[in-house]
């Protein structure tokens, strides 16, 4: 499914201008032209359907145009994961170093001139 066939109650992607995942909202109005979606501050954004391109950004800031994909065209998957995209993305543990151990190895050294004398 595409930016083309988003409906109104469609969940899509908001990606900042540099494809960074901003947040996954739902979209609030869809026309044959435009999708807005609210955000979370309760802000609108309104976007070109064809092109998935923010369209109300200040003048001269064009570039800086936020983007939004369907749901099923996440960025983080690929396309034979698709069965993944409802499971969170976790992150991979990484393994700890090992500690080195120090062997010290003490060495006495004893003079056999230097017996006890008895009391």
């Amino acid at each position: 499914m595409s930016v083309l066939a988003t409906q109104k109650g469609d969940k899509v992607i908001l990606l900042g201008f540099t494809g960074i995942r901003l947040a996954e909202v739902e979209v609030s109005k869809a026309t044959k032209k435009e999708i807005t979606v609210i955000k979370s501050d309760g802000k609108e954004m309104v976007f070109d359907r064809e092109t998935g391109i923010q369209t109300n950004t200040l003048e001269g800031k064009e570039k800086y145009a936020n983007k939004i994909v369907h749901l099923s065209e996440d960025p983080r998957l690929g396309k034979k994961d698709e069965k993944l995209k409802d499971k969170p993305v976790k992150k991979k543990a990484t393994p700890k170093k090992a500690a080195k151990k120090k062997v010290v190895e003490v060495i006495e050294e004893v003079d056999e001139d230097d017996e006890y004398e008895e009391l």
